[in-house]
């Protein structure tokens, strides 16, 4: 299997996205918060409950729940996405728009740039994950490499070489193709 393509920051961005959504510690953290604003906007209404005006009471509790619903469905996604686009662009910045290859044989994955070159023994390759615009290739070390459904579209690089790489080593391929963050 040989693949040539470019990263773009796009991609990173959808690769740091990802890994995040994967991560066990980031879904504890999000109810935490999400149990903290419950928390907060209850004490608040019990607070303004006593003190003040029951108009009061109910103009903040019904401000407490839908900006609890709004936070969970969709404001921390936009607070991660702009964290990440920031650190995309300070931490990638010498890898976008590079020129990669990987070239696999029997017992290596070499990654190939201007820059650098890697190699990964096959042992260390744990799993491919598939969404619906990239493979991952999953290292045993956390790692992940990163490959755009896109090249497969121009006809040098074909999406069947990757699947054939994965069955003659059995690589397991986890099809997360309805993932979205």
């Amino acid at each position: 299997m040989k693949l040539d393509y470019q990263l773009t920051e796009e991609d990173y961005l959808q690769f740091c996205l990802f890994a995040a959504s994967q991560n066990l510690t980031l879904r504890d953290a999000k109810r935490r918060t999400l149990f903290l604003l419950i928390l907060i906007f209850s004490l608040g209404s019990v607070w303004i409950y006593f003190r003040l005006h029951s108009l009061f009471f109910i103009t903040f509790s019904i401000t407490g729940i839908l900006y609890c619903i709004f936070y969970y469905f969709h404001g921390y996604r936009s607070v991660f996405k702009r964290a990440y686009k920031k650190n995309v662009k300070r931490l990638f910045k010498e890898k976008i728009g590079l020129e990669f290859s990987v070239i696999s044989d029997n017992e290596l994955i070499t990654i190939l740039s201007n820059q650098t070159k890697l190699e990964i023994n096959l042992a260390n390759v744990d799993f491919i994950e598939e969404i619906a615009d990239y493979y991952f290739i999953k290292l045993k070390t956390s790692d992940r490499i990163i490959i755009p459904k896109r090249i497969f579209e121009n006809g040098t690089n074909s999406e069947a070489s990757l699947r054939n790489f994965a069955k003659q080593n059995n690589i397991t391929i986890k099809q997360l193709l309805d993932w979205k963050f």
